[in-house]
């Protein structure tokens, strides 16, 4: 700013503050209805490279950024995911000989 004169300062300083606006405007989503729960799922997942498994509430429209929403960078929303991903999880671990058939067969 030692180089510019006070009027060059002010049109420098208001041309960022409409940038950021800009940013603000395009990038920012609303999360305020969103829990903290929510956030750790979707963290977890992006952890274990399985990001494209959450399709939770944050993938809703309600919380997108207007740049998500324009250009289609987001997962699809299903309600009942987690339902989906914890019945899933549980038919990957299941051992074969632990089902209640198999057990119900060494019982008799």
């Amino acid at each position: 700013f030692g180089y510019l004169t006070t009027e060059q300062i002010f049109w420098v300083c208001g041309g960022c503050s409409i940038v950021g606006g800009f940013c603000t405007y395009l990038f920012t989503a609303d999360l305020s209805r969103v829990s903290l729960a929510e956030h750790d799922a979707q963290l977890e997942l992006f952890l274990a490279g399985r990001l494209d498994r959450y399709q939770g509430k944050l993938n809703h429209r309600d919380h997108l950024s207007n740049f998500e929403l324009w250009t289609g960078r987001h997962g699809k929303y299903d309600p009942g995911w987690v339902h989906k991903l914890v019945r899933d999880e549980r038919k990957k671990t299941a051992h074969p000989d632990t089902s209640s058939a198999a057990i119900e067969s060494n019982v008799t």
